[in-house]
């Protein structure tokens, strides 16, 4: 009767122990004193990431925004069309402050929860890398369009004109009228309920419709998920939710048109930060 034999695979790391373990992260068998050494530099990357979040969030927290006062509200007339423009602009700024703290929490959770679960591999670390990298890189092409330091004083200039009577704008005539019209138009987000939807793009469409827009007078919302689609199968997005970012890009004080573009021009996967109806 023939002997059987049994293969036996040595350490990937040590080249003299059996192996006793697989990553499947990286597919490489380890003896057990390996394994664990292995999971443990993977920790130290996932620490890394870590250390890279909390360095992102506290750069966030750390940008503050100078207040100065309107010299003279005689001077409204003379440059309104300029505070219109900055004013939109004091708005975007504060809606991509809002996406990066909201696409930040999330990282933060997903973190928590593979760390307290040792529940994470090789493309887990590339991805919250990946992340981090692009949060980076959009918060920077966003800073290099912020206003500059002498532009401040619209910042106390635009909460003085939400706060006033109906009686008391009409002083500001018709710079006041525009300004109401950009707070009103801007939806009033609440942290708690917004979602991060992620999608990969088919050769189709990403599968939902959206209405409103500027020309509507109303924030983009999601007005129709197409059955079997992408987004009809991931099943976080509602019927009428509010599409307030595409990946980085605000939809604030866009047409549907040009959402519509934008969303065309995704080529890949895409980030939506969502506010239920």
């Amino acid at each position: 009767m023939p002997s059987s034999t049994t293969v036996k695979h040595v350490c990937v790391t040590c080249k003299k122990n059996i192996c006793t373990a697989i990553c499947l992260g990286c597919n490489r068998a380890f003896c057990t004193r390996d394994f664990i050494a292995h999971r443990e530099e993977l920790r130290q990357n996932m620490n890394g990431i870590i250390y890279e979040r909390d360095e992102f969030y506290q750069s966030i927290i750390d940008e503050t925004e100078g207040t100065m006062q309107c010299s003279s509200m005689k001077e409204i007339n003379e440059w309104k069309q300029k505070s219109i423009n900055k004013i939109q602009q004091i708005v975007e700024n504060n809606l991509q402050k809002l996406y990066f703290q909201t696409v930040v929490q999330k990282l933060t959770e997903e973190l928590r929860k593979a760390g307290n679960e040792d529940s994470f591999i090789e493309i887990d670390i590339t991805r919250w890398l990946n992340t981090i990298n692009n949060l980076k890189t959009s918060r920077n092409n966003n800073l290099s369009r912020s206003f500059n330091d002498n532009d401040k004083d619209l910042i106390d200039f635009t909460s003085d004109i939400k706060n006033q009577t109906n009686k008391q704008r009409i002083k500001f005539g018709y710079v006041g009228e525009e300004c109401e019209q950009i707070f009103n138009f801007t939806p009033d987000y609440d942290h708690s309920h917004l979602r991060i939807i992620e999608l990969r793009k088919t050769t189709e469409c990403l599968g939902f419709h959206i209405r409103g827009g500027r020309d509507e007078k109303s924030p983009i919302y999601i007005s129709r998920i197409i059955p079997n689609s992408v987004a009809w199968a991931h099943g976080g997005l509602k019927k009428g939710d509010k599409l307030l970012f595409v990946n980085d890009k605000s939809l604030n004080n866009l047409c549907r048109d040009e959402a519509i573009q934008l969303l065309k021009q995704i080529q890949e996967s895409v980030i939506l930060l969502v506010q239920p109806s």
